[in-house]
């Protein structure tokens, strides 16, 4: 349920907006249009990873300043990142984290802790380097204030989506606000 909830807020946020979005969506269609073409299995994919790439694309144009033509080259990138992204940082990046802290809650010696570190050292660093290809395949199609803009709106982007999440898993009662992180409560 919550998941449903999660992914029908989510898609909403994607496809509220105003002419502007809408004609930025019509270019994400022909963008997709020519990604599927180019990878099928991508597109029979389904589940999460749609709604997530099109938090990231819609509103790339009106963040980053962008042309349609950079908009139409850059999207690919960004589709492929996002996916790469996703499956790095989901189950294995999970299941690393839970390996390594299970490992410290037990007192594990020092011996079982080196490999789970690095474990986890090596999944944070292929979302780096996933991040990476990225920023250098499309860096080259934007000026310096383009590339700056498409930085903040990643950033922006990560931490709507993992503000959605936790509001997913903690769910606060009708009527009530909810708190900040790292902020007292205001009772």
């Amino acid at each position: 349920m919550k998941k449903a909830f999660v992914a029908v807020f989510v898609l909403g946020l994607t496809t509220i907006g105003t002419d502007a979005s809408v004609l930025s969506q019509r270019r994400v269609n022909v963008a997709q249009a020519r990604v599927q073409q180019q990878r099928p299995a991508a597109a029979a994919r389904g589940g999460m990873l749609p709604l997530i790439q099109g938090m990231y694309i819609n509103q790339l144009q009106r963040q980053t300043e962008i042309t349609d033509d950079q908009f139409v080259k850059i999207v690919p990138f960004l589709r492929q990142y996002v996916a790469e992204r996703s499956e790095i940082d989901g189950p294995r990046r999970i299941a690393a984290r839970r390996q390594l802290n299970q490992a410290v809650m037990r007192g594990a010696s020092d011996e079982e802790l080196t490999p789970l570190i690095e474990q986890f050292d090596r999944v944070d660093a292929e979302l780096q380097e996933s991040q990476i290809k990225f920023l250098r395949s499309v860096d080259p199609l934007l000026n310096i204030r383009q590339r700056a803009r498409l930085r903040v709106h990643l950033m922006q982007t990560e931490e709507r989506i993992r503000r959605l999440i936790q509001e997913s898993q903690n769910p606060t009662p009708a009527g009530q606000t909810p708190q900040r992180p790292n902020r007292p409560s205001q009772q």
